[in-house]
């Protein structure tokens, strides 16, 4: 689909996207998992409503747990996640494409910046967002990712 339209940029649009895959093979459940007095889900969703940059913030997701969590926020938009784009072997560029093909066609402009945010990374604060989205406007960059 995205080869065939002609897509129009929105400058400066950031688009969240939160990977939630039900069915994980090592650790069950393991977006509603504590650490501390928080799941790892919400801390994900707290980090994003904090961010000053983040323009929209979509949740893609196959679990009811996890839906429902995110339906109690007032901020995010929720897709659900294919069976097809749900294995263990999908990887990143297939729901990222799903993503972007579904939001084009919602809102016929594509957002310049996508940013992923797993609920698997607890420890990153809405500072850490902001900073790196700071950093590619500044630097023009293409891509920026952060490891620990």
């Amino acid at each position: 689909m995205l080869n065939n339209i002609k897509m129009k940029i929105q400058k400066k649009y950031v688009l969240a996207i939160v990977p939630a895959r039900k069915g994980s093979l090592r650790l069950k459940n393991k977006h509603t998992k504590k650490i501390g007095k928080k799941k790892l889900i919400d801390l994900t969703f707290d980090a994003i409503k904090k961010s000053k940059k983040i323009t929209k913030t979509i949740l893609l997701s196959n679990d009811e747990k996890v839906i429902k969590i995110a339906k109690k926020k007032n901020f995010i938009e929720i897709y659900n996640r294919p069976k097809q784009i749900s294995k263990s072997t999908s990887d990143s560029r297939e729901y990222v494409k799903y993503v972007i093909e579904k939001f084009l066609s919602i809102n016929y402009f594509i957002p310049e910046y996508i940013l992923i945010l797993q609920p698997t990374t607890p420890f990153r604060d809405y500072k850490d967002i902001d900073r790196s989205i700071s950093t590619i406007l500044k630097k023009k960059i293409d891509s920026l990712i952060s490891v620990t």
